[in-house]
């Protein structure tokens, strides 16, 4: 993904949050990471792995209707989500 210090990253389908550490060392003190999933257990999970990383978002939210505005995220993953998505494509765009 290439993410460099000051980013915005954006991990769609974070789950309990096991990447978003390594992307918050990644873009730094400069930059944000947020995390979007939609089940309430895994972004409960997510925020307890990631409490002490201010540079952490934890947004609840379907994948379909991202919480972020468009042009505002620098780098975006998608891990094991697109299979659980009624509309990949739109997701995607």
């Amino acid at each position: 993904m290439d993410v460099q210090p000051g980013q915005t990253a954006l991990d769609v389908g974070c789950g309990p949050g096991t990447d978003l550490p390594t992307l918050a060392g990644r873009v730094g003190v400069s930059g944000t990471v947020i995390g979007v999933d939609r089940d309430p257990a895994m972004l409960a999970e997510a925020r307890r792995r990631t409490s002490d990383l201010p540079a952490v978002q934890i947004r609840e939210a379907d994948a379909h209707a991202l919480p972020v505005e468009p042009g505002t995220v620098d780098r975006a993953r998608i891990d094991r989500v697109l299979m659980h998505v009624t509309e990949p494509t739109s997701v995607l765009a």
